[in-house]
This record gives C-alpha cells, sequence and structure tokens, in this order.
C-alpha cells in the first residue's frame, strides 16, 4: 500500500510581514540618583510602617501583594467553590493510638495507686512507732475528756433543778404527746371505698369535699381510686342494654341470686349512687374475709358438682346372658276383635222380637237405661229404609 504524506503548510503574507521581536539590551541599568541637594529633607517608610500609621489614623491598610502563592495540593475547584479533601483515616493509625492512650492511661492509674498507698502507714509500722509513753498518753486524755463531760452534765442538771427547767421539758413532751394525731382519732372514721381495692401498698387517703350546709361527719377517700371507680362504672354504662334481658348477667347480684328490681335502670337515679364503705379501725378486714369467704361460698353451691370416678370396667362376653336376652325379646301384642256389621243386611221379623235376656236391667246407671232406646230407635230407622226400598 502506497501511504500519501500531508502537504506542507502554507505560510500566510501576515506572518512574513510580522516584525521582528525586540532586542534585550545586555548593558547594566543605570543607578539611581542621589537626592537632590538642599535643605528640604525626603522621608521614606516600608509598607509595614505605613499601615501602622494608617491604623492609628483610621485608615485602611493598603493592600500587600505577596506575589503568587503556592496552591495547596488537598485544595480543589468546583462549581460550589474551593473545597479541601479530607483523606480517609488509617484504621491501623487509629488502633496504635489509641493502643497507647490506654497505655498511659493505665501507667496513670498505677501511679496514682501507688501514690495513696505510699502516703498509708500499716499496722505494723503503726505499732512499732507508738511507744509505751504515747499509749498512756492517749489512755490518760481520754479518761480526761469523759471527766469533764461528767462535770458538764452534771452541773447541767443541777441548774436545771434550780430553774425548773427539766419539769417545764416534761410537761412540754406530756402536752406534744396529747396534741399528737394518732391512729386513735382515725378509729370509726368512713373510708368511701371497697376494702378490697386496698392491697399492702401505701395509699394517701384526704378528706372528701362537701356542701357547707352538709351536716354529714367526714368522710375519707383517694383521688386515683375514684377516678378509677368513675372509669369503671362508665365503661359498665356503655356495656349495659337497654331494656330488659332475661339472660344479662347483671341482673344476678354478687351471689347468684336474681335481683328483684325490674327496672333497675332507674333505681340509681331514684335511691342514689350505691357506693361501697369501710369504718377504720372495725375489724374491717376481717369483715372481708368472711364476705370473700361466702362468696365463694356461694359460688360453689350454684356450680354442678362433677365426680371424677368412672364406672368399673367389665370384659365383655361374645354371647348374651339370660337377662340382656329378655331385653331383645319383642312382646306379642294382643290383637283386638272388632265386631263390624255386615253392610247391606236385610232384617227379618224374628230379628226384631227382643231376647228374654235381661240382664242389662242389672245396671241402674243412665248409660245402661238409655242404651235400648237408642237401639230402637236405629233400628226403626234400618226398617224405614229398607220398606222405602
Amino acid at each position: 500500500e502506497i501511504v500519501s504524506a500531508p502537504p506542507p503548510p502554507k505560510i500566510s503574507k501576515l506572518q512574513e510581514d510580522a516584525p521582528p521581536p525586540p532586542k534585550i539590551s545586555t548593558k547594566p541599568r543605570s543607578p539611581t540618583p542621589p537626592p537632590p541637594k538642599g535643605g528640604a529633607s525626603v522621608l521614606s517608610c516600608s509598607i509595614e510602617e505605613t499601615n501602622k500609621l494608617r491604623a492609628q489614623l483610621g485608615l485602611k491598610p493598603l493592600e500587600v501583594d505577596t506575589g503568587p502563592s503556592k496552591e495547596d495540593p488537598n485544595k480543589f475547584k468546583d462549581d460550589l467553590g474551593e473545597f479541601y479533601h479530607k483523606p480517609a483515616e488509617s484504621l491501623i493509625e487509629v488502633a496504635k493510638t489509641q493502643k497507647y492512650r490506654e497505655k498511659i492511661e493505665t501507667h496513670r492509674q498505677k501511679r496514682k495507686i501507688e501514690n495513696d498507698l505510699a502516703k498509708v502507714t500499716l499496722l505494723a509500722d503503726e505499732d512499732s512507732n507508738d511507744d509505751a509513753a504515747a499509749w498512756v498518753e492517749k489512755n490518760r486524755r481520754l479518761i480526761e475528756e469523759k471527766r469533764r463531760a461528767e462535770e458538764r452534765a452534771k452541773l447541767l442538771e443541777e441548774m436545771d433543778e434550780v430553774f425548773g427547767v427539766g419539769d417545764l421539758v416534761k410537761e412540754d413532751e406530756r402536752n406534744e404527746k396529747k396534741q399528737a394525731y394518732t391512729e386513735k382519732d382515725l378509729r370509726g372514721m368512713k373510708v368511701e371505698h371497697d376494702i378490697e381495692t386496698f392491697g399492702e401498698k401505701t395509699v394517701i387517703l384526704t378528706l372528701k369535699d362537701k356542701g357547707v350546709l352538709d351536716e354529714e361527719n367526714d368522710v375519707l377517700e383517694n383521688v386515683n381510686i375514684r377516678d378509677d371507680e368513675r372509669y369503671k362504672k362508665s365503661v359498665l354504662n356503655k356495656k349495659k342494654k337497654p331494656g330488659y334481658d332475661a339472660y344479662d348477667e347483671d341482673n344476678f347480684d354478687e351471689f347468684g341470686m336474681p335481683k328483684n328490681a325490674v327496672l333497675e335502670k332507674y333505681d340509681e337515679e331514684i335511691e342514689g349512687e350505691k357506693k361501697q364503705a369501710f369504718l377504720l379501725g372495725i375489724d374491717s378486714a376481717r369483715e372481708a374475709d368472711e364476705r370473700r369467704a361466702q362468696i365463694v361460698k356461694q359460688k360453689l353451691a350454684n356450680k354442678r358438682v362433677e365426680s371424677l370416678q368412672t364406672v368399673e370396667l367389665k370384659l365383655a362376653s361374645e354371647y348374651y346372658n339370660e337377662e340382656e336376652m329378655e331385653k331383645f325379646k319383642k312382646k306379642k301384642k294382643r290383637k283386638v276383635k272388632r265386631s263390624i256389621r255386615e253392610k247391606g243386611k236385610i232384617l227379618t221379623a224374628d230379628d226384631l222380637v227382643p231376647d228374654n235376656n235381661t240382664d242389662y236391667l242389672r245396671d241402674l246407671g243412665s248409660r245402661r237405661r238409655r242404651r235400648p232406646d237408642d237401639e230402637e230407635v236405629t233400628v226403626k230407622e234400618e226398617v224405614k229404609t229398607e220398606e222405602d226400598y
């Protein structure tokens, strides 16, 4: 194959007529002319000094061109602006740094423990340091302090006897005991909640709000328990169906006995809201236990008891015994013969003659008396029908 080379480039006329580049002279530059001679002096200062003077005068400092700065290799430009690329952390370096930190912390803790132990004197060292004279001095000091305390207490007792302070203190203690509010003051107070709602936890009771003109005694209640009772009551009212339902459980009391109220939904409005209550300190716990036992006893009485004793198992025989055979025998039914008079039988004159048998006259009942007359009427009707033929 023959490869054809491209033609040489053409030189335009503009390039031919272009002026030659300027020549750079190698001669040294002339020195700066000296300052003019005379009485006037020339002052000069650097840019830094000028900026200091301008700052003192409150002027903006001059911009200094420090030349082309070296570009940071980690700095990149984007459409959003310049940003720096942060290289990923080396996990090996991080692990090494963490290991060094743990070692330093371990040494620091060890040094701290050693310093603390150095301050503590051991029991053997302490015994060796204390000599007999120091031990005797310590005991004497303790005995002296005890003697001084006894003297001060004795002096205070004498002052109390002189001024009667002890009697006043005892009288104040007796008054405080009398005025103290104890459980005896709460005995007999009414708590307007069911005793079963109180468990082993601590319950705070407060006085129930009442009207100014109400003359009833004070009643205790718990606000949280009262809210729970109100919520349960609202849920129960939502579940109730209007009208009478014979199979509804609400028609039975806690002992399983039917209620006598016919229109129970109006009882609460007429008689008022029924609330359970008990009195403090009057064997309320014992009464509650007895009531729970009575409820359990009543529920057990209403339930049907099932015996767990099974029938004794017997081996089945291949043949029936006499008693079983008697059960399978069919009883013969006794057939009753009916005397049906033949239809279309023609009566003769001999049939109309009555028999001499008068046994039917022995019974004097009204039915026996009417029977012959009825038979004669029927016979006469049959005779008439035959004559018509």
